[in-house]
């Protein structure tokens, strides 16, 4: 309830700025095209060799401060109505991250990072802005970058309802599809052919050519949804709407199809559904109360940990069910994998921590037992068999 509040009260002060925002734009632009025409009208009459009144030029030139000194007002008092807010902030909210200390980026991970911002830029539309970006931290603009660009103008097209786009980008990527086995190509086939439809009775013959050209590709696996669709067309001329099959014009399934698309699209080109950006601030959002607290703990008993390590945290931080990443928890050692201790398949198919894999070769090279075996079905292996397991 106090956060709600304190939100309000800051939020009273924001929407009077943005008021103020508003009528000093518009002041603003008035008064830079009185002071301009001023200036054009003492430039005509020299340019035009005319008798130039002194009084009348000093008296425009007058003007043109009084317009300048007026605009110089207007910006204070937006600098003025911002500093307020900056101050009613820090009255209505606690210090933000206390005691957490931010480290620099590790190496390793400031191209992962600069790449996630660069993905999240342009599939969010803002192209310009990604491919910039990418230029001034001297990312490539590799195929996966280039087909995020190409998926943020099909995903555009698609939420105007222009179909023709994505049904290329879904026939260009069949065969994938159907190892996915998706539904979305023939979706997609199946909503233009009620978008067609949708314009009226003399676009039935189009339709059903649409029809003819494009269903008989799924007829194996669709043909009880082509039934269905087709069982539009003894509608059409007495109304759809009020038919039977009025449903399939609801306005709802544009939704749902541009949701099939986003997952879909994603999945074929190995993008996560959300920005890895996006997630990556939430689950910190989160974690970060947490760490806070943690952190204040281990200075006040004077223990030392090294938040640039790669070892596992020393807490729980509750992700409130929600799992960011695959997770490999070692059957021997108890241990959850990292990348340097990645999990490893055996030729038998069992999994174990790579530091496992080297205590199981130790101990049977120091025995002398012969070969190592799996700790499960006791099958023999050798270290070049051992393979790293991807999630």
């Amino acid at each position: 309830m106090e956060v709600l509040e304190a939100c309000n009260n800051v939020g009273q002060h924001i929407d009077a700025a943005l008021s103020n925002f508003a009528t000093t734009y518009e002041e603003g632009k008035r008064k830079i095209e009185e002071a301009t025409e001023i200036l054009l009208s003492i430039k005509r009459d020299f340019e035009q060799k005319q008798e130039v009144n002194a009084k009348e030029s000093q008296l425009g030139v007058s003007r043109v401060k009084e317009c300048l000194s007026q605009l110089s007002k207007q910006h204070k008092k937006i600098q003025k109505s911002l500093s307020n807010i900056e101050k009613k902030i820090e009255a209505n909210f606690q210090r933000g991250c206390g005691v957490s200390i931010f480290p620099p980026i590790l190496p390793d991970s400031e191209k992962l990072l600069n790449q996630a911002i660069c993905l999240h830029l342009l599939r969010n539309g803002f192209v310009e802005s990604g491919v910039e970006f990418s230029r001034e931290c001297g990312l490539e603009i590799d195929d996966r970058i280039q087909e995020a660009c190409k998926l943020t103008e099909i995903q555009a097209k698609l939420k105007e309802n222009h179909l023709d786009a994505a049904i290329a980008w879904a026939q260009g990527h069949h065969q994938e599809l159907l190892e996915k086995n998706s539904d979305l190509e023939f979706k997609l086939h199946q909503m233009k052919f009620i978008q067609i439809l949708s314009q009226g009775p003399q676009w039935q013959n189009e339709a059903i050519a649409y029809a003819k050209n494009h269903f008989p590709l799924f007829s194996d696996r669709h043909k009880t949804e082509i039934a269905k669709v087709m069982g539009i067309l003894p509608f059409i001329k007495r109304g759809v709407h009020n038919s039977p099959y009025g449903h399939f014009f609801d306005p709802v399934l544009w939704t749902e199809i541009n949701q099939l698309f986003n997952r879909t699209a994603a999945a074929v080109l190995g993008f996560s559904v959300e920005s890895p950006l996006s997630t990556s601030i939430n689950v910190g959002v989160m974690a970060l109360p947490v760490f806070e607290k943690f952190q204040k703990t281990m200075a006040e008993m004077k223990i030392q940990w090294d938040i640039t390590s790669d070892t596992e945290m020393p807490i729980e931080i509750d992700t409130d069910g929600r799992n960011y990443h695959s997770v490999f928890s070692c059957p021997i050692l108890k241990q959850q994998s990292s990348p340097s201790n990645p999990p490893m398949r055996l030729p038998c198919g069992h999994a174990m921590s790579l530091d496992a894999i080297k205590q199981t070769l130790a101990y049977y090279r120091g025995s002398f037992r012969g070969s190592a075996k799996c700790p499960y079905c006791k099958m023999g292996f050798e270290k070049s068999q051992v393979t790293e397991l991807h999630f």
